[in-house]
């Protein structure tokens, strides 16, 4: 999606901007809020209304705003996060994704697996495989700190959070060089697949 990876290259932070268009202080604990909505959308979550009583389930972009800010802002937060620009965009990209998947019958992931399409209760589940996909290309990145985990002994990784690890240092006066070598290598990975993120810590 040329507008979402200009925005990437900038060095702009989409946490920073999400906060924004919910009014919210850019802060840790803010981004943590608006997180689930984002990851939401890259999964293939929607956007349907559930009930505020919670007896019908809505969508998983409309569900994570329920949690974020009360059933009474659910509709109004999602369509917020929808109409800012930069999601707008996202959101015609994955559904071209989800288009192409239909078209080919499924995509290749991250490893050079095909990811088939099948069906889900009658329906083509184009969502899921796009999903699939996008977590494969997740796990690529970080893959270097997982090989470095099986290999060696410096660390152990104690929580894989899919996006993130959480590590627990067997000597922590190495902990800062081995933390700079594993980003070196994680930025290095992402970098050649034309991936603008780098790894934080």
């Amino acid at each position: 999606v040329p507008v979402v990876e200009a925005f990437l290259r900038s060095g702009q932070s989409v946490w920073r901007l999400l906060c924004e268009a919910f009014e919210l202080e850019y802060n840790e604990a803010n981004k943590n809020l608006v997180k689930p909505m984002l990851y939401s959308l890259v999964f293939g979550g929607g956007t349907k209304r559930g009930s505020r009583d919670g007896k019908r389930k809505g969508g998983a972009i409309w569900e994570a705003a329920k949690e974020a800010f009360g059933a009474d802002r659910a509709d109004e937060m999602t369509e917020r996060f929808i109409t800012v620009p930069l999601i707008a965009e996202l959101l015609k990209g994955r559904e071209a994704a989800r288009l192409k998947v239909e078209e080919d019958g499924g995509a290749w992931d991250a490893f050079g697996n095909w990811v088939p399409l099948k069906f889900e209760y009658g329906r083509p589940n184009a969502r899921s495989v796009v999903a699939s996909v996008a977590q494969s290309y997740e796990l690529k990145i970080l893959w270097p700190v997982i090989a470095a985990a099986i290999e060696g002994s410096q660390f152990d990784i104690v929580l894989y959070l899919f996006d993130g690890l959480s590590l627990a240092f067997n000597d922590n006066a190495r902990r800062e060089t081995v933390l700079a070598d594993l980003k070196a290598k994680v930025d290095a990975v992402a970098a050649s697949m034309g991936m603008y993120t780098e790894l934080e810590y």
